[in-house]
């Protein structure tokens, strides 16, 4: 499995990293923003992304647009610590998946991948 992880805060990355190094045979691609990011889709083709919503350069909105044009079926996690607004709108609107609040647990966020990937 691999799986794209795009978040300008180094302490989420760093977070999502650990917990799939515990996965076996899962290669981590990181990217600290939504041209990285697309970058990176289209050059390895992620089973797995986890999107910020608020990123520099491209936000998650723009990058998850650009994802669906290309691939319709990659589950997309948008990150946020927002819970509802026009901004997680807007992502839901765009394409993503599901939404994951931030900070989460690791309860939470197996849940989200088991659910995601159909585990």
């Amino acid at each position: 499995m691999t799986v794209l992880i795009a978040d300008d805060a180094a302490y989420i990355r760093k977070n999502l990293i650990t917990y799939f190094k515990s996965m076996a045979e899962t290669k981590i691609l990181e990217a600290t923003n939504g041209t990285q990011a697309l970058e990176l889709f289209e050059k390895e083709n992620p089973s797995l992304i986890f999107l910020d919503i608020v990123m520099p350069e491209k936000s998650g909105i723009a990058t998850t647009k650009e994802i669906r044009t290309k691939n319709t079926e990659v589950p997309i996690i948008a990150m946020s610590t927002l819970e509802e607004g026009e901004l997680v709108d807007k992502m839901m609107d765009a394409g993503a998946s599901v939404l994951l609040k931030k900070p989460f647990t690791e309860e939470r966020l197996k849940l989200v991948i088991m659910n995601q990937l159909k585990l």
